[in-house]
This record gives C-alpha cells, structure tokens and sequence, in this order.
C-alpha cells in the first residue's frame, strides 16, 4: 500500500534507499507540467561517530550518505526542497541542488546526513 504522506528522511536508511537505484522519481512542477528523475545511485559517506547524538535540534544519522539523480538535460531545477514521488508512490521531501550538467542529463544530489 503507498502512502501520500511524506516520508519521515530521519529515519530512512541507505539500505532501504540502495534498492531503489534505476528507479523513476516524479516531481509535479507548478506549471502543471511534470519532471521524472532517476536515481543513479547511492553513496555511502564515512561515519563521524556522532550517530544518535542531537545537535541543535537536529537528530545526527549514524551512516550517512548521498543519493544522486540524472533529470533531462533541457530543464534545470533550482537548488530547493521538492515533493516527489518513488516508484511505489511514496512521497518524499527531499532537499535538492543541481552537481553537474552533461549531453546525458543534469545531476542534483541529496544529502542524508
């Protein structure tokens, strides 16, 4: 069963987010018209020993990491959070900027730290 609900990111996991690498991510735009993105892959970045601590109200994740995601070459995002939806239609709020542009596509990264 999906959910409309957004996902709750403190919570979500790189291995809960590995399986999801070649997936399609909708983002509806407020022009009515729509953008997919492909998750191209997940990165796992090193641990700073700080996992469970909070620090200025902000839980710190124990394995951090960072997706990257291929959009078409011809339409630029701007740096911002956006809704989007996974392949099983679960909604996420994911905080996104534009890391590099080529013939392929533009990439934006997202960071779970």
């Amino acid at each position: 069963m999906t959910s409309t609900l957004p996902i709750d990111l403190s919570r979500v996991t790189y291995e809960q987010m590995e399986p999801l690498v070649g997936g399609l991510f909708h983002i509806a735009i407020t022009d009515g018209s729509a953008i997919e993105l492909v998750l191209e892959r997940v990165i796992p970045l090193p641990e700073r020993g700080l996992g469970g601590r909070i620090v200025g109200g902000v839980a710190i994740r124990e394995k951090p990491f960072c997706v990257t995601f291929k959009g078409p070459a011809d339409r630029r995002l701007p740096d911002q959070t956006v809704p989007m939806s996974d392949p099983h239609g679960q909604v996420w709020q994911l905080f996104i900027s534009a890391v590099e542009a080529n013939d392929e596509g533009i990439y934006y990264e997202s960071l779970f730290g």
